[in-house]
C-alpha cells in the first residue's frame, strides 16, 4: 500500500544553507561593530534631514546674488561665509547635499541592479552566455575607470544626464562579476539541488533560494562603493564636467573656491568637509555590514 504525505523537508524547504536574514544577525552585533553601523546610520540621517530641511534651516536661497556681502568670513549673518558672489555658503553646502546623494544613490543602486541581474543570469545559464557576459567583463576591466568616464562624459557633454549615462554603461560590471562568482559557487550545492528537485519554477528557485545567498556580498560592495560614487560624482564635477552653474553641488564648489583657497579659506573648507564627512558615514556602514555578512556566513 501506499502511503501518501507531505513530502521530505528538503524538498520543501532546502536546508544546507539558509538565507540570510539581517534581522537575525544584527542583536549579535556587540562593541565596535554595532558602534560601527549605528555611528554611520546617525550620520548619514543627519546629512539626509540637512538636505530634505534645507528650506527650512537655510536663511538664503543657493542662488541669491549679493554683491555687498561677497567674500566674507563665517558670522551669525553667514555660518560658513559667503563666495565673490555674496551666495551664502551654507545654504549652498546644504542644497548641494541633495544633488550628491542623489547622483550617489543613482549610480550605485543603476549599477547594483543591472550587474545583480546580469551575475545571476550568467552564472546560473553558464556556457555560451557565461562566456560572453565574462568577455565583456575583461574588456571593461582593460580601461582605466576614471578615464572612460570622462571620455564618455566629454563626448556626450557635461551634466548629470552624461555622468549618470556614463557611469552606467560600465560600473555594472564589477558587481556582476562578483555575483556570478557567488552563484557559481552554490549552483551546485545540496540545497539548490534539493529546491530545484521540489518541481518548483525557475524563478522561484532564483529568487527565493539563490538570490537571498548571493545578495549580501554586493550589498557590502554597494555600500563601500556609495563612497567612490560621491568621489566620483564630486571629482567630474570639480573637472567642470559634471553639474553646472547655478545649480550647487560640492565639487563644484571646491573649485569655485580654489581660486581663493590662500585668503579665503572657507569657500572651499565647508563643501570639503561635507564630502569626507559623508563618505564616512558611508564607510561605517560597510564595515557594519561586513560584519553582518561575517556572522551570516560563519
Amino acid at each position: 500500500m501506499t502511503v501518501t504525505g507531505p513530502g521530505p523537508p528538503a524538498a520543501q524547504r532546502p536546508s544546507g544553507r539558509p538565507g540570510l536574514r539581517l534581522s537575525a544577525v544584527l542583536p549579535f552585533l556587540r562593541g565596535r561593530e554595532r558602534i560601527s553601523l549605528l555611528a554611520g546610520c546617525g550620520m548619514l540621517a543627519i546629512i539626509v534631514i540637512a538636505a530634505v530641511a534645507a528650506p527650512v534651516i537655510c536663511r538664503y536661497t543657493p542662488t541669491t546674488l549679493n554683491p555687498l556681502a561677497s567674500l566674507q568670513p563665517p558670522s551669525a549673518a553667514h555660518y560658513f561665509g559667503t563666495d565673490q558672489f555674496g551666495r551664502d555658503i551654507f545654504a549652498r553646502t546644504a542644497y548641494s547635499a541633495r544633488i550628491d546623494l542623489i547622483i550617489a544613490f543613482s549610480l550605485v543602486t543603476t549599477a547594483f541592479v543591472i550587474g545583480t541581474t546580469v551575475g545571476v543570469m550568467a552564472g546560473w545559464a553558464g556556457g555560451g552566455l557565461d562566456s560572453t557576459v565574462m568577455r565583456v567583463i575583461d574588456v571593461a576591466l582593460a580601461f582605466p575607470f576614471l578615464v572612460l568616464v570622462i571620455c564618455i562624459v566629454g563626448l556626450r557633454g557635461p551634466g548629470l544626464l552624461s555622468l549618470y549615462l556614463a557611469v552606467s554603461v560600465v560600473s555594472w560590471i564589477f558587481y556582476a562579476r562578483l555575483v556570478r562568482a557567488e552563484v557559481r559557487n552554490i549552483r551546485h550545492s545540496e540545497y539548490m539541488l534539493a529546491a530545484e528537485a521540489s518541481d518548483f519554477s525557475t524563478l522561484r528557485v532564483l529568487g527565493r533560494h539563490l538570490l537571498p545567498n548571493v545578495i549580501i556580498q554586493p550589498l557590502v560592495y554597494a555600500s563601500s562603493d556609495l563612497v567612490y560614487a560621491l568621489l566620483l560624482g564630486a571629482s567630474v564635477s570639480y573637472l567642470g564636467l559634471g553639474i553646472q552653474p547655478p545649480t550647487p553641488e560640492w565639487g563644484q564648489m571646491i573649485q569655485d573656491g580654489s581660486t581663493f583657497i590662500g585668503a579665503q579659506w572657507w569657500l572651499s573648507f565647508f563643501p570639503g568637509v561635507a564630502i569626507v564627512l559623508t563618505a564616512v558615514a558611508f564607510s561605517l556602514i560597510g564595515d557594519g555590514l561586513a560584519t553582518i555578512a561575517r556572522e551570516g556566513s560563519g
